[in-house]
């Protein structure tokens, strides 16, 4: 086992027994207890160094490859890396990580994860590694994205976690997608006259859920529940993430340039083979009648022919919707026709209008 990896501002070493004292102050916080499996709160010194006991113990640790985290700069413990259930003979192994809360939102845990890929991959010649998350841990779900590793599904009831089943969700990069140098998920930012349109991130769930938490948007869209809790904007950010990975979606909360109020949210679902995609949207009940959708929708239908060559956008609008259909026909959409029982809500099915505008006109 290498006795020390390095990023440009981390150090990576093999946990000691002399480190319990460090462990102990970096993972003793209850966030983390609310977001890790197997850090506990509190984290006192003496589970730190009945912890390194196990650690250090090389009949416990033989598929384990595991490193504490340290800053270049000053030397603080800051978390813990790993991988594990190495399997030799078929090439594989799971990583796992924490960052201590006063270290978040700095890319850290991004550039770490990426670091021990490398490792992985080119120092054990790895064939695929994994990731697990908790459902409700988006934070390390955009980190693994972030880092390469490509959504799987959810594991139903898989760990049993502060007492309770709890779904996780699984992730995975392989060697062949390492190689090719894995894209990172898109980020984007178009303006308007009087809009902002961008990449949401998971700090946006509170607005997005009480702009979106409206039974007029709920009676309108196949997709947006009422109500529109706070677990539902997570889930929302993180599909859009895990969509944007993937190459084919494009995402945006809608933003007024004055104010920094979000007004709504839109996005297109691409199918660049055929050189086409669906566009979708909803803008807040208080925000109608300024002409935002208008604008927003026209701003992305430009971006989807000028930056992704796409040559046709199409558009399903819930027939009774008479609002969007305006929207969209002063964005330059036709009418193609109608779809009966084109979705269905619970047990009750939507019939639809079907809108679209290709890049000719």
């Amino acid at each position: 086992m290498k006795e020390l990896l390095e990023t440009d501002r981390l150090i990576l070493k093999p946990p000691s027994i002399e480190d319990a004292e460090a462990l102990s102050i970096a993972a003793n916080h209850e966030k983390l207890a609310d977001w890790w499996i197997g850090v506990p709160y509190p984290y006192t010194l003496d589970f730190a160094r009945e912890t390194l006991e196990k650690w250090t113990d090389p009949d416990q640790t033989k598929n384990t490859r595991r490193f504490f985290v340290r800053l270049k700069e000053t030397s603080e413990m800051i978390g813990v890396v790993d991988l594990k259930w190495i399997s030799e003979k078929h090439r594989k192994a799971e990583i796992g990580f924490w960052i201590t809360p006063g270290h978040w939102g700095k890319g850290l845990a991004t550039e770490l994860v990426t670091g021990m890929l490398h490792y992985g991959f080119e120092d054990l010649k790895l064939n695929r590694i994994c990731g697990i998350a908790l459902k409700h841990n988006l934070a390390s779900m955009r980190v693994l994205t972030k880092a390469g590793l490509r959504h799987e599904g959810t594991l139903r009831d898989e760990i049993v976690f502060q007492g309770e089943p709890c779904d996780t969700e699984s992730f995975s990069i392989t060697r062949k997608m390492w190689d090719e140098g894995v894209k990172p998920p898109l980020k984007l930012e178009l303006e308007t006259e009087r809009l902002i349109l961008r990449t949401p991130v998971i700090s946006d769930a509170k607005a997005l859920m009480e702009v979106a938490s409206d039974p007029v948007i709920s009676d309108n869209s196949a997709h947006i529940p009422y109500p529109f809790t706070i677990d539902d904007a997570h889930r929302w950010i993180y599909e859009q993430a895990h969509n944007a990975a993937h190459r084919d979606a494009v995402s945006c909360l809608i933003f007024m340039k004055e104010t920094g109020e979000l007004t709504g949210a839109i996005w297109l679902r691409s199918n660049l083979r055929h050189r086409k995609a669906g566009i979708a949207y909803f803008v807040g009940s208080r925000f109608w009648n300024m002409g935002i959708a208008t604008e927003a929708v026209a701003r992305m239908v430009d971006y989807g022919f000028g930056e992704l060559g796409l040559e046709r956008i199409g558009a399903s609008v819930i027939i009774g919707n008479d609002a969007s259909v305006r929207v969209l026909t002063k964005a330059g959409f036709m009418h193609e026709g109608d779809a009966m029982k084109e979705w269905w809500r619970e047990d009750r099915p939507l019939h639809c209008h079907h809108l679209s505008i290709l890049k000719k006109d």
